[in-house]
């Protein structure tokens, strides 16, 4: 094998995100949604976000998580622009994070989600670790260029769901383990 040649193990980025987006959807349409809000909880927003887009494009997904999605993505933040433009003119990512909050915001607000058993209050995180987080505080020291809808800062009364899964940066053990020989 030459300094040229991949190992025959080797994905690049774009095709270890692809397998791991494809592992992640087969798994979650056999599981709960309860466990798509855990999922979506422990997830590293650092990763790719295909599995949060495919979350917030789908109607099974439960009103609850899809809020807690809204907070975790920093949806105040990204309040500090007032079009996807003057977000991307900042940075590229910034504009794509900007689509994805007001996209979320959209279906929100037009009842796409489902309303199903599990609560979220973005005023009182009940997760453990994080003991009652009010995520309508954070960044506070950016002013409002978008409109933050009132109902985005309501609970979504439910259950806080228990997961018996372990989850490695928010993906779940055994995928990071089908993942691992690829890294």
């Amino acid at each position: 094998m030459t300094d040229e040649e991949p190992e025959e193990d080797y994905l690049d980025e774009e095709e270890l995100d692809a397998l791991e987006f494809k592992l992640l959807i087969e798994w979650l349409e056999t599981v709960p949604t309860s466990e798509w809000h855990v999922l979506a909880h422990e997830w590293s927003y650092d990763n790719s976000k295909d599995i949060l887009r495919w979350l917030i494009a789908n109607p099974r997904t439960e009103k609850a998580t899809a809020l807690m999605i809204y907070w975790m993505a920093g949806a105040r933040f990204y309040k500090q622009y007032g079009s996807a433009k003057e977000a991307r003119a900042r940075a590229a990512y910034e504009g794509a994070w900007w689509e994805f909050i007001h996209d979320l915001e959209a279906k929100y607000l037009a009842d796409f989600y489902t309303a199903g058993s599990v609560g979220f209050d973005p005023r009182r995180d009940g997760f453990p670790g994080h003991n009652g987080h009010d995520w309508t505080r954070a960044y506070q020291e950016y002013p409002l260029r978008s409109p933050l809808p009132a109902v985005m800062e309501q609970a979504v009364p439910g259950m806080q769901p228990v997961s018996e899964v372990v989850y490695i940066e928010g993906i779940p053990e055994h995928i990071w383990e089908q993942l691992e020989k690829y890294f």
